[in-house]
């Protein structure tokens, strides 16, 4: 017995190949059965489908599926077999049918010598022989340990099977075996032949420990509406609603702005469009002026791809556009002309709204550290908190929405803008941490801002020479140079104490070390102003 159908299969093959080497099992003719694998005459395979056409060695007994069946002969016609019956209860000796009969449709069987947890449930045997690879859980282990009457045995690995994976990776660094083999030495153990390898009774303790009990059919539905409760699964169905009726809503803007001689169905680079229009609609622009705009800016005589050059010439004028706050979804409910799916679609935008208005509450409860790091301590004052959980509910929002979970970094990079409605709810986020450094300039009048702008030259000019970088990258080869000598040192150490890998080393480096540390440190710790560093 396995716990999952590649290790049976393995066992299976392993199997018939000791067989055939006993002489149980002839090597040939053989047949192709599923998986690749062989069979031939001896060997023991399982019916993996019902077929009501053939019976099954009894009158009346119709061929199942995980009927077990014994190969008498290969013939141009198909397989002559056997099936199983049930063990005699007087000597426990398996027993097959008296009738020989015609197996012809054999190709999706497979070898019968070992079985799933699964397929082994509610069977009584004589002995039951259990592998235990250590990744099964305690639902396994009772079923594999608990089916013979008179012999019950476990095949732990104590070893990793993940030791044979041939998939390439990464090696690990020779450091760590010289580490393993001075330890082995120092304390006087044996080398680290055996290292990785785990008790048996260790392995069969993990796999009780491990519950693998799937739930009921209600309390998945209760999971189910648990896990709903999402921002990212309830955007996900409330995308999948909106986006046919916003793409139409898009290509009838389309053709009502284009000339009647260039009205045609879009291509499939029409998603492009669509994506760049919707991205315009939440910098809080008019998607169908964008749209005439772009059309009129030049004649569209010659284009290959109407909405790829339509793309490009809205993406030309309106740059990377910063999207403004959408509000909540209850406000972005599309006009559909089904009652149903609409009143649907108001149903998850108010989930969705009293999702973020929770996860503020929770952040308030629970002074998360994201929380904290973004906007501070709780205050005291019943406003300014509204407020601070107002913003915590922002920034929550966002980060539930993609997935990100730095504890303390509170929104992270912004993403690309390949997602319009994430990158909207980035944005918000940001504008609920508030302004970065410096004033806040969002809510200045443009005047100010230009005056702003013309008097930057006048104020930077007197500011001495930014050498941020130049100081940054003698810092980094400081710290190069101390590992480097660290490093000799090191090995110096371990040369002097008998290590012969390291003892036949040269080190030309080892004399200059100490002189590059001492030299970039002086440097590095410059700062009079003096000297340039």
């Amino acid at each position: 017995m396995a716990g999952d159908h590649a290790l049976r299969r393995e066992l299976s093959r392993r199997i018939r190949d000791d067989l055939i080497r006993l002489g149980v099992v002839a090597a040939a003719p053989a047949v192709r059965i599923a998986d690749g694998a062989a069979a031939s005459v001896g060997d023991l395979i399982i019916c993996t489908k019902n077929d009501h056409t053939v019976q099954a060695g009894e009158p009346g007994r119709m061929l199942a599926n995980g009927d077990l069946l014994r190969i008498e002969a290969v013939t141009a016609g198909g397989l002559v077999v056997r099936r199983a019956l049930d063990a005699d209860p007087a000597t426990g000796q398996r027993r097959w049918t008296d009738r020989t009969f015609l197996y012809q449709d054999f190709s999706g069987a497979e070898l019968g010598y070992a079985v799933t947890d699964h397929a082994a449930q509610g069977r009584t045997v004589h002995t039951g022989l259990a592998v235990i690879a250590g990744t099964e859980d305690r639902q396994h282990a009772y079923v594999a340990l608990s089916r013979g009457t008179d012999t019950n045995m476990a095949y732990v690995f104590t070893v990793s099977p993940k030791r044979a994976d041939p998939m390439p990776g990464a090696r690990p660094a020779p450091e760590l075996a010289r580490y393993d083999r001075l330890t082995a030495r120092h304390l006087g153990e044996a080398t680290a032949a055996t290292a990785g390898t785990r008790d048996a009774l260790a392995v069969l303790a993990g796999v009780l420990d491990r519950d693998g009990q799937q739930l009921s059919a209600s309390e998945t539905q209760r999971q189910a509406l648990a896990d709903a409760d999402h921002l990212a699964i309830l955007h996900a169905i409330w995308t999948d609603q909106i986006t046919a009726a916003r793409e139409r809503h898009y290509r009838d803007l389309l053709m009502k702005s284009l000339p009647p001689e260039y009205r045609r169905e879009p291509g499939h680079q029409a998603r492009w469009l669509w994506r760049t229009l919707r991205a315009v609609e939440l910098a809080g622009l008019d998607a169908g002026e964008v749209l005439a705009a772009a059309i009129g800016e030049r004649d569209l005589a010659g284009t290959r791809d109407l909405a790829a050059v339509i793309d490009a010439r809205i993406r030309y004028r309106t740059g990377t556009a910063v999207p403004a706050p959408a509000g909540p979804w209850s406000d972005q409910v599309p006009a559909i002309t089904d009652p149903d799916r609409r009143a649907y679609l108001t149903e998850i935008a108010a989930l969705m709204d009293a999702r973020k208005d929770r996860i503020g509450e929770h952040a308030a409860e629970n002074t998360l550290p994201w929380a904290v790091a973004a906007l501070g301590p709780m205050p005291a004052d019943p406003l300014d908190r509204l407020d601070w959980q107002r913003r915590a509910a922002s920034i929550g929002a966002w980060r539930e929405l993609s997935g990100y979970s730095h504890p303390d970094d509170p929104i992270g990079p912004e993403p690309v803008a390949a997602a319009p409605d994430l990158r909207a709810a980035w944005y918000e986020a940001l504008a609920a941490l508030g302004p970065a450094d410096g004033p806040d300039v969002r809510r200045m009048p443009d005047g100010r801002l230009l005056h702003l702008r013309d008097t930057y030259p006048v104020e930077t000019a007197w500011a001495p020479q930014y050498v941020g970088d130049e100081l940054r990258q003698v810092r980094a080869a400081a710290l190069e140079a101390r590992l480097a000598g660290l490093r000799v040192s090191a090995e110096a150490a371990a040369a002097k104490n008998g290590d012969p890998e390291v003892g036949n080393r040269s080190h030309p480096a080892r004399a200059m070390a100490p002189v590059a540390v001492h030299w970039l440190g002086a440097a590095a710790s410059d700062t009079s102003g003096e000297r340039d560093p």
